[in-house]
């Protein structure tokens, strides 16, 4: 009678089942306006980042045109028209998790706005007010106005609900 010993090693891995999309950052850099707007070209940076565990960001896509296209990105884009831009973006992990779609959105306005006088008094006058009337060549613009070397006050007036133009009297 004979006895056989038989000896084997098992291993069974287990590792981190990844079922979290990445999350994707955007950010922006130009010359910043008022209210929102940038009066410079706009450039915009993606970030992907995956868990910590995760089996990372594979791919980046975002799209100008409401998501009829998108475009693979891989370094950041100048958006350099004025206007106002939506961007849709997000990113995908090796594991196939799709982050939901991002939207951003950019406006620029590189195109100062003229100023023209309807109407105003004589060069040269004694009165201590004057009365002016004058419109932008662009809708949703501020006014300021000042007298002689007074300091600029804003034109409240000139900014009448219906356009066009929007006219005031300071």
């Amino acid at each position: 009678f004979q006895t056989l010993r038989f000896g084997f090693d098992l291993s069974i891995g287990v590792g981190v089942v990844d079922t979290t999309a990445p999350v994707t950052t955007a950010s922006l850099s130009g010359t910043q306006g008022q209210n929102g707007w940038y009066i410079s070209p706009v450039q915009v940076n993606l970030l992907a980042q995956d868990e910590a565990n995760g089996t990372g960001a594979t791919s980046t896509e975002y799209s100008l045109d409401g998501g009829l296209n998108w475009i693979s990105y891989s370094s950041p884009f100048t958006l350099s028209d004025d206007g106002t831009y939506t961007i849709l973006y997000g990113s995908k992990d090796n594991a196939g998790n799709s982050e939901a779609a991002k939207s951003l959105e950019v406006k620029i306005d590189k195109t100062s706005p003229d100023t023209l006088i309807d109407s105003a008094p004589p060069t040269s006058t004694g009165s201590t007010s004057a009365t002016f009337a004058f419109h932008s060549t662009e809708a949703n613009s501020a006014f300021e106005c000042r007298l002689d070397l007074g300091a600029w006050t804003a034109c409240t007036s000139c900014r009448p609900p219906n356009w066009p133009p929007p006219s005031c009297t300071c």
